[in-house]
C-alpha cells in the first residue's frame, strides 16, 4: 500500500499492510537534528520566519514559502509518515517595525498595536506587549457573532484563503494523506466566553451555529480541490477532564460536531476532531453521538486508552497513542514500551493511525525520537 492508501484503509476500518503513522508536530531543532540540516517545522518558528521574510520584502517571502513547503515534504519522506498534518500557522501580516532580531511590532503607534517575540529555546512566537485595551464583554461577543452571521449571508470561503493547506494536498497528491486544519469550531477557553455559558448562552449557541455553518461550507469547497481529512482542533479539557460540564458539552457541542460530520459524510471526506486532555467524562457524547469519523491526538497520559476506546466505539478512527511528554521526559525503554503499546492496539483493533499526540517540543532528546522511529519501522 502507498501511505495514502494505508490511511484511507484505516479510516474505512479495513485491513492495512502495516500500521499507518503520523506526527502531530515537531520542533524545528529536533527536525533539524533528524534530517542533518536546518529545517523550519514548528509553528512558532514558521510564524517568526514568515514575519522576518515579510519584513524583508515580497521576494524574501516567496523564498520562505517555497522553503517551508520543501522542509515539510523532506521531513515527511525522511520519517516515512503516512499522514502529514498541516496546521494554520500562517500569519500573512507585514510587521510595521522590527524591535530587535527576535521581535516585531504590528499596528500603528496609536491604538491596536502589539509586539510579538520569538523565543529560540521554546520555539514560540508570542505576544509580549500591546496597547491598552478594555477587557472583552458580552457586547464584544455579540459584535463578533453578528459579523460571522452576516459573512455567511454575503461571503463564501474561497480556496485562496487556504494556501498552505491546498499546497500540501496538491504536493502530496495520492502518495501521502494530508490532514488540513481550515477551521476550529468550539467554545473559546477565555473568561468572557465561560461566563457567557452561564449568563448569555444564547450568544454561545449563535456563535457555534454560525461557525459550524461556515465550516460546512469550507468542507464543501475544499473537498472539490482534493482535501479529504479535515482537522477541527478545539481544546476543551485538561488532565482532570473537560473545563465545562457534560451537560453543556451535550447541549452545545454535540449538535455542532454533528453538523460538520454530516458535511464531511456528504462529500466523502472525514471530520477529525482533536482536543488535549482527559476526554473520558464525555466519551459517549464525543465518540458515540457526534458522528465523528475520527478523534485525533489520543494521549494515554491523560487517562485515554486507544484500545479501550476503539473497542467501545469501533466506527471511529483514532489517531495518537504516543505522548510527547514521554518523548520529552522519559528514557528510551519507556519510549519503546509506549510505542509498542500503541502499535499492538492498532494491530489488534484496526482503525488506528499511530503517532505523537502533540508537537514534539525543542527540549526533547533526539535519541528518544530516534528510538520511537526505529520501533515504528521495525514493528508496524
Amino acid at each position: 500500500m502507498s501511505p495514502a492508501e494505508r490511511v484511507a484503509a484505516a479510516f474505512a476500518q479495513q485491513t492495512t499492510d502495516k500500521v499507518p503513522v503520523y506526527i502531530a508536530g515537531i520542533s524545528s531543532r529536533v527536525a533539524s537534528a533528524l534530517l542533518g540540516q536546518e529545517a523550519w517545522t514548528s509553528e512558532g518558528t514558521l510564524r517568526f520566519q514568515e514575519a522576518a521574510a515579510l519584513w524583508e520584502g515580497e521576494s524574501a517571502h516567496e523564498e520562505f514559502l517555497e522553503r517551508s513547503r520543501r522542509d515539510r515534504a523532506t521531513l515527511a519522506e525522511a520519517l516515512d509518515l503516512d499522514l502529514v498534518r498541516v496546521t494554520r500557522w500562517r500569519c500573512n501580516e507585514r510587521p510595521t517595525a522590527q524591535v530587535d532580531d527576535e521581535a516585531f511590532r504590528y499596528g500603528g503607534p496609536e491604538g491596536q498595536w502589539r509586539v510579538m517575540r520569538f523565543d529560540p529555546s521554546t520555539e514560540r512566537y508570542e505576544l509580549t506587549d500591546r496597547g491598552a485595551r478594555p477587557e472583552p464583554t458580552f457586547d464584544d461577543i455579540e459584535v463578533e457573532v453578528n459579523r460571522i452571521e452576516e459573512s455567511i449571508l454575503t461571503d463564501d470561503p474561497e480556496p485562496e484563503d487556504y494556501p498552505e493547506e491546498l499546497a500540501a494536498v496538491a504536493a502530496f497528491g495520492d502518495e501521502r494523506a494530508a490532514q488540513i486544519a481550515p477551521f476550529s469550531v468550539g467554545i473559546p477557553l477565555e473568561a468572557v466566553w465561560l461566563r457567557a455559558l452561564e449568563e448569555r448562552r444564547d450568544l454561545v449557541s449563535r456563535y457555534l451555529s454560525a461557525s459550524a455553518q461556515r465550516a460546512a461550507r469550507t468542507v464543501q469547497i475544499l473537498s472539490e480541490r482534493g482535501a479529504k481529512y479535515f482537522l477541527n482542533r478545539c481544546d476543551f479539557a485538561d488532565e482532570r477532564g473537560p473545563v465545562y460540564s457534560r451537560a453543556i458539552f451535550k447541549e452545545q457541542l454535540v449538535p455542532i460536531l454533528q453538523r460538520i460530520s454530516l458535511a464531511c459524510l456528504a462529500t466523502d471526506t472525514h471530520h477529525c476532531f482533536a482536543s488535549r486532555g482527559n476526554l473520558r467524562p464525555v466519551a459517549r457524547e464525543l465518540f458515540g453521538e457526534s458522528d465523528l469519523q475520527c478523534c485525533c491526538d489520543i494521549d494515554h497520559t491523560a487517562q485515554v486508552d486507544l484500545g479501550r476506546i476503539r473497542k467501545r466505539f469501533p466506527y471511529v478512527t483514532l489517531m495518537g497513542g504516543i505522548s510527547s511528554e514521554t518523548l520529552c521526559t522519559g528514557d528510551g525503554k519507556r519510549v519503546v514500551k509506549e510505542t509498542m503499546t500503541a502499535l499492538k492496539a492498532a494491530k489488534k483493533r484496526g482503525g488506528i493511525v499511530v503517532g505523537v499526540s502533540s508537537e514534539i517540543p525543542p527540549n526533547t532528546p533526539v535519541e528518544n525520537v530516534e528510538a520511537m522511529l526505529e520501533t515504528l519501522r521495525e514493528h508496524r
